[in-house]
């Protein structure tokens, strides 16, 4: 198997990060203050900051799901790319859900995000040890792909795309049919969001983790 590595860096400076997270921001109308950097010791080596940016409920109180569809909808595909969404699947808003301990909470705040965590595990075996694995991310891979065209641009033979194990993908006769995926496809011309059956496990793909800072 090919060791899968990440480069430095691949998020974005934090000066970078505030500008595209303003932008985003100001696409929804929101106007609030971006907190200071804070001190910030990796625990892994591939762990970096992110400034993780949530909507707050509007009348329907699914604030989840509106930053969910907001980041994809911010997300900018690479010069020559074009974006595909759910290719296979018709995913309606009750057919996507946060697993069991991945909390919504609105506002802006700094995280530390690993997008080399639990690489070629299955959503499956992340899901059934919570403890071992943290914190799984959902819509902060989005976040991590709206702020940084260069997290997009790393997913190649040697650095993995993501899962957003944070959430699941149900059918009418599997409950907890797969996980919401972030990919280059088709000759690495297509940014695509698709989806991966849970028990599926490819060297692959990682499963990146949020760490509350």
């Amino acid at each position: 198997m090919t060791q899968k590595v990440i480069r430095p860096g691949l998020l974005g400076n934090p000066e970078q990060q505030v500008e595209k997270s303003r932008e985003f921001l100001n696409q929804h109308g929101v106007v609030r203050p971006i907190p200071d950097m804070p001190e910030f010791t990796p625990q892994t080596i591939s762990e970096e900051l992110l400034l993780a940016t949530y909507l707050c409920d509007n009348d329907n109180g699914e604030a989840w799901l509106r930053t969910l569809k907001a980041w994809w909808r911010f997300i900018n595909a690479p010069k020559g790319f074009v974006k595909a969404e759910w290719e296979g699947y018709t995913v309606e808003d009750d057919e996507i859900r946060q697993i069991p301990g991945y909390k919504h909470r609105c506002g802006i705040r700094w995280v530390a995000y690993d997008p080399l965590a639990n690489l070629g595990f299955s959503p499956r075996a992340c899901w059934d040890k919570p403890d071992r694995h943290g914190h799984l991310a959902g819509i902060e891979v989005l976040m991590a792909m709206g702020l940084s065209q260069k997290y997009v641009k790393s997913w190649d033979d040697h650095t993995p795309s993501p899962n957003m194990a944070g959430l699941q993908v149900r059918e009418e006769q599997n409950p907890e049919a797969g996980t919401p995926f972030a990919c280059r496809a088709d000759e690495r011309k297509v940014l695509k969001l698709s989806v991966v059956k849970a028990a599926i496990t490819s060297p692959n793909f990682a499963n990146p983790t949020v760490r509350e800072l």
